[in-house]
């Protein structure tokens, strides 16, 4: 049943890539293992920085030893490279105080850090999670971060100079 499924999506999005296709994956399968190994080293740094900061209230990475699977994780990974995703809640004395804070964040990081609809770009982005799942994750302080190969301590001095706006 998968080979007849694989063919007929075949037929409607073609079977073979289109040089330019071809030539840019090619490229960049060259430097993947490169920029995915930066990606990891720098997104376990900051859920590290991020954890221990005083406006955080959680960080959600599979790197870090609280999270609920890390046990998973390591065995999966090997104890290394656990994903360029995090996800951390801002703190608030409620929801809608999240809210606020979750608003401030993002407009304070916009100039070195953008907020878009799809995360896993090379360069560091975020999107807040309610704006983007609303009902479905109504947690108002929570950002998802997608963490990029540019240098860490420039990744880093954004985040920290907007939280400290909080």
């Amino acid at each position: 049943q998968l080979e007849k499924d694989a063919i007929e999506y075949r037929k409607y999005v073609g079977h073979m890539l289109s040089p330019d296709d071809a030539y840019r994956l090619g490229t960049q399968l060259r430097t993947f293992e490169v920029r995915f190994e930066r990606h990891c080293q720098n997104a376990y740094r900051l859920a590290k920085t991020l954890a221990a900061h005083e406006k955080i209230e959680k960080v959600l990475y599979p790197g870090l030893e609280t999270h609920s699977t890390y046990g998973e994780a390591v065995k999966l990974f090997g104890g290394k490279e656990f994903g360029a995703m995090i996800t951390f809640d801002l703190k608030g004395e409620n929801q809608v105080k999240k809210g606020e804070a979750a608003r401030r964040f993002i407009s304070a990081v916009s100039d070195d850090i953008p907020l878009v609809p799809t995360l896993g770009d090379a360069s560091t982005s975020l999107l807040h999670v309610e704006s983007v799942w609303g009902e479905k994750y109504p947690l108002p302080g929570m950002i998802r971060l997608s963490v990029g190969i540019e240098k860490y301590e420039t990744i880093e001095a954004a985040l920290l100079k907007a939280l400290d706006r909080l």
